[in-house]
């Protein structure tokens, strides 16, 4: 964090020092109670009780509070600065430390590979200069006031992913951080269970039309068919597609597969550049395209560029191919599992294994609410038609896409049902050898421990 004179915030929270030292540098900010350090600003949100209980008056730090504290028991060397309403005194504060850095913010929002498309454009603008990027894909509002305030004077650039989890959700993100430059990798199916409808978790996303600048830059999928659904006429600024299409102004042609990774060809203003990214499947040669478009506008040379994705590496557990257990080859695909990126998995399955046993082991589709068993009731019809040799679904809510599987016309003998971990590892030794490619697609963060653990003996990792 950037320190500050506690002089300047003052004005900008709209408060009156009650007691205590005005001359006061900040060197951080806290709003949960806690053994305070020296320097720190603390916003107090809570019962009085919780902060005498712990400070321990040993150290300088200010409370910011809207009521009037006990001098007494907050101890020596504390000052106590009083405001009207501590929210909006917060968010004030947020808002100007914001206003004090003038560097360029990119945004990154998508269905699936956001956080991908985010580790990878951080990845590429930290080779010569500071970034500050949300970490893995933990993008909850609750915890970007940390990021924010993890941005100083050093800092060049800021990467940050927005979740839409609930209606407002992309919206509080944009107004803290006010990107210049807009990503959405695609729209699909995902959080319905608290947005509630797909048209509102669409229109949250389209929401990144507003947070940007008349002068921003949007960066859009022109591939993606929701995407398309997006009314783009309010927007005043830039507007770059990437995909396939002909119209999309960075393009991939002559797609292929290579050696834990992607080549392709980029089209970009009439020249043609030689590609490759590390990474399977079509849909990380969509999530360069779009690092790519988002690096190009930040001022990088698309050689640059190119030669800088060459080095990226992935998040574990992020479609990453490695030989597990039986010889075979895995594809741990566990981070997360949603709709839109199950399919891309799979497809990454059928292609990997053209000529090999493929076997897809397939748990929870995560936060679909009311839409949960039309969701499986559509991956079950196409498992049956997608020629993958195995189908496993692992625990009860997974389990009726493998009836629906079965009920399409997929032999009741190619499909399993796991309901335990042990089962799964059971079944994992049974029907894993060197001749077949497994797919592990699943949101193992949210499954219990024991999961975990026969995840582990599948990849066969240390």
């Amino acid at each position: 964090m950037k320190a500050l004179d506690l002089q300047e915030i003052l004005d900008v929270i709209g408060g009156k020092v009650i007691f205590g030292n005005e001359e006061f540098i900040v060197k951080r900010v806290r709003k949960k109670p806690k053994a305070f350090t020296k320097g720190t600003l603390y916003f107090h949100f809570g019962k009085k009780n919780e902060i005498y209980q712990h400070n321990q008056g040993k150290q300088s730090f200010v409370v910011v509070s809207e009521e009037l504290l006990d001098a007494q028991k907050l101890g020596d060397g504390v000052t106590l600065v009083q405001v009207k309403n501590i929210k909006k005194s917060y968010n004030d504060f947020l808002d100007y430390y914001r206003s004090l850095f003038n560097i360029p913010v990119v945004g990154v929002t998508g269905t699936a590979g956001k956080t991908t498309t985010k580790e990878m454009l951080t990845h590429i603008l930290s080779i010569d200069r500071k970034v500050q990027a949300t970490k893995r894909s933990y993008n909850a509002t609750s915890i970007n006031d940390k990021y924010l305030l993890g941005i100083d004077d050093k800092t060049e650039a800021a990467v940050i992913e927005m979740g839409v989890a609930y209606p407002g959700n992309l919206q509080t993100t944009g107004s803290l951080f006010k990107p210049q430059v807009g990503i959405i990798t695609n729209i699909g199916i995902a959080h319905i269970e608290g947005c509630k409808s797909f048209k509102t978790y669409f229109n949250e996303k389209a929401h990144m039309l507003k947070i940007l600048s008349n002068n921003g830059k949007l960066i859009l999928n022109g591939d993606d068919e929701n995407i398309k659904l997006i009314d783009l006429s309010p927007f005043k600024g830039t507007v770059l597609f990437f995909g396939q299409g002909e119209s999309c102004n960075y393009r991939a042609s002559n797609i292929m597969y290579s050696d834990n990774g992607m080549k392709f060809q980029l089209n970009y203003g009439g020249d043609t550049y030689h590609a490759f990214v590390p990474g399977l499947g079509h849909h990380t040669v969509y999530n360069a395209l779009a690092v790519i478009a988002a690096a190009h506008s930040l001022g990088l040379e698309i050689d640059e560029i190119l030669d800088r994705l060459k080095s990226y590496k992935h998040l574990e557990r992020h479609n990453i191919a490695h030989i597990g257990l039986n010889r075979a080859l895995i594809i741990n695909d566990t981070w997360n599992s949603n709709p839109t990126s199950a399919y891309a998995a799979l497809k990454v399955l059928q292609e990997v294994g053209k000529d090999k046993k493929t076997i897809a082991i397939l748990g929870k589709l995560q936060r679909l609410g009311t839409q949960e068993k039309a969701e499986y009731l559509k991956m079950g019809e196409y498992m049956a038609k997608s020629g993958i040799d195995v189908l496993v679904t692992v625990g009860e809510d997974a389990k009726l896409m493998g009836q629906v599987a079965i009920d399409k016309g997929m032999d009741s003998s190619r499909v399993y049902f796991a309901s335990s971990a042990q089962e799964l590892e059971d079944m994992a030794s049974q029907v894993l050898s060197e001749n077949t490619v497994v797919l592990l697609k699943m949101s193992l963060d949210k499954m219990h421990l024991p999961y975990h653990k026969a995840v582990k003996k599948i990849c066969n990792s240390s």
